[in-house]
């Protein structure tokens, strides 16, 4: 499977809301950065737990791939992610109590796949003020 197939089943996998099909996208030592993560993801099952925790926060969460840039085994994606916090958000500091309000989350990643087409590598850039403000949280 290439880059581009790889990145196709995770979004179809996101969309379903399936946390471990989304996770076998990534090789089992996979280390991901996540600007809600204090440290590094390491390995499938932290990916699982954190994007099962993100389908839990938001029930009807669901994404759309805006851009993407590949070379070779290296990648760079725009997402346009839509959602409503109906359930508890899991952050380093606790949990945030569902507040029922709508969220649109613009992401990047940018991450390179191995021989066999798996993500090992990947950063995520995303807004975390912009998300709280959108949950009245902050202002």
């Amino acid at each position: 499977m290439g880059t581009e197939d790889i990145i196709r089943t995770q979004v179809a996998a996101f969309n379903r809301h399936d946390a471990v099909a989304f996770a076998a996208c990534y090789a089992a030592n996979a280390v991901v950065a996540d600007p809600q993560s204090p440290d590094p993801l390491k390995g499938t099952e932290a990916i699982t737990k954190d994007i099962d925790d993100w389908f839990g926060a938001f029930p009807d969460i669901e994404t759309r791939m805006t851009r993407t840039v590949l070379n070779g085994a290296a990648y760079a994606v725009e997402w346009s992610m839509t959602g409503t916090h109906e359930g508890p958000l899991v952050t380093p500091d606790g949990h945030i109590p569902a507040t029922g309000k709508p969220v649109r989350i613009n992401v990047a990643t940018i991450g390179r796949t191995d021989a066999a087409g798996r993500i090992v590598e990947e950063r995520r850039y995303y807004d975390l003020s912009s998300v709280m403000s959108q949950l009245g949280l902050i202002q």
